[in-house]
Parts: C-alpha cells; structure tokens; sequence
C-alpha cells in the first residue's frame, strides 16, 4: 500500500470523529465513509489502517493546509454530521472544535453552516437522496 497523503487521512480522520462524536458510527455515516474511499480510491484497508494509527481524529493544525484544504476538510465533517438527518449536539461540539482548530473565519463558518442548512432541506429529516446530495456536493464540495 502507497503512502496516503497528509490531507485525505485528515479527511477520513474528520469524518470518524465526527461520526463518532455521538458514541457510535451510524449506517448513514458509513454510506459518507464509502463513498470518500471511492472517491479517493482508498482500499478497505487504507481506511482500517487510518483508523488504527489515528485513534483519535487527524486533526490539521492551523498553520497547516490551504484556506481550501481547511474549508474542504470541514465541508466533508459537516456531511458526515449530517448524514442522518440531524445534527447532535456531541457532533456539534466536535465541528465547532475542530473549525476552532483549523481557525476557520466567520465567513466560512456561515457557509458551512449553509451548507448543512441545504443538506437538512435535502433530507427533510431522513436521509440525503441520491439526487439531491449530487447537486449540494457539486457547489459545496466540488
């Protein structure tokens, strides 16, 4: 297996965290957990070995990665948050940590949570549908 570059470990690390910030990784999160492995053409096991030498989340310190590296890593948090329908106060508190730490600006705070507001409506209370989340992902995620 190749080296897994710094920025899609802090990704997959996000979306753990946030998926566990409730106490347990729900079969929505998981869907969000697949499709980033497609999306980066990860392995199973890139994902187990993340996991395994990451307990915790990977969390990128401030100084590190591009305003858009940042953005884009809270982006895929927000999804995985949101993945059910709703987002739990624990989720919450993991974002708001983690966008703490990543420094992000009011501006962006105000788009992610746009962000999460358009996936609400696309849930509208349940799961995202297929063709709903395409559209959100295209503007949000790229």
């Amino acid at each position: 297996m190749s080296k897994i570059p710094d920025m899609i470990e802090a990704i997959v690390g996000a979306i753990v965290g946030t998926a566990l910030a409730d106490g347990t990784i729900q079969d929505e999160e998981r869907v969000v957990l697949r499709g980033v492995i497609d999306q980066f053409g990860l392995e199973e096991g890139d994902l187990v070995r993340i996991i395994e030498n990451h307990p915790k989340p990977v969390l990128i310190d401030t100084g590190e990665g591009s305003e858009m590296e940042r953005l884009q890593l809270m982006r895929y948090a927000v999804l995985a948050a949101q993945a059910d329908g709703r987002i739990e106060q624990s989720e919450y508190g993991f974002l708001r940590e983690l966008g703490e730490r990543l420094g992000l600006t009011e501006e962006e705070w105000t788009e992610l949570e746009e962000l999460s507001t358009q996936l609400y409506k696309a849930t509208r209370g349940g799961t995202v549908s297929e063709k709903n989340l395409g559209k959100i992902l295209e503007r949000y995620i790229g």
